[in-house]
């Protein structure tokens, strides 16, 4: 027979809730709906604005993505506010594998009705030059 060892860790962790929003500044992160890692909450609002320095734009990478169709969506934008160029709003499981900004601002929304939920998202985002930015183009 074949003796697997066993290695048991007896530790607790302290869930911190995901915020409802924020201003991000940090040259990479991740963004999550409030509940994560369970299903987020009814009647949400939450605007993310994501910061690069200047002469860098914004990479999001979507590495998980559920909402309840047509009623749960976020919306992406190409700068630092609700009116800046829409890039797109997603819903369900239709979401891109990743996005970039053209600048070095993009704002997310998340809104959700007062009824049923999902797992919702895992957003990682990062900061990218424009010399990168290229390089990853002539890529791709």
């Amino acid at each position: 027979p074949v003796i697997f060892p066993v290695l048991w860790i007896n530790q607790s962790f302290n869930m911190v809730p995901s915020p409802c929003g924020g201003h991000l500044t940090g040259s990479n992160g991740v963004i999550l709906p409030p509940g994560w890692p369970g299903y987020y909450k009814d009647s949400l609002n939450c605007e993310w604005v994501i910061e690069a320095r200047p002469g860098h734009s914004i990479k999001i990478t979507f590495d998980r993505f559920q909402t309840e169709v047509n009623y749960d969506t976020l919306e992406v934008r190409d700068g630092p506010a609700n009116s800046s160029p829409l890039i797109g709003e997603y819903h369900g499981t239709q979401a891109p594998q990743f996005l970039i900004s053209t600048g070095n601002y993009m704002y997310l929304l998340f809104t959700t009705d007062n009824s049923r939920s999902s797992i919702g998202f895992l957003i990682h985002y990062e900061s990218k030059s424009e010399i990168s930015l290229i390089d990853f183009y002539l890529k791709y």
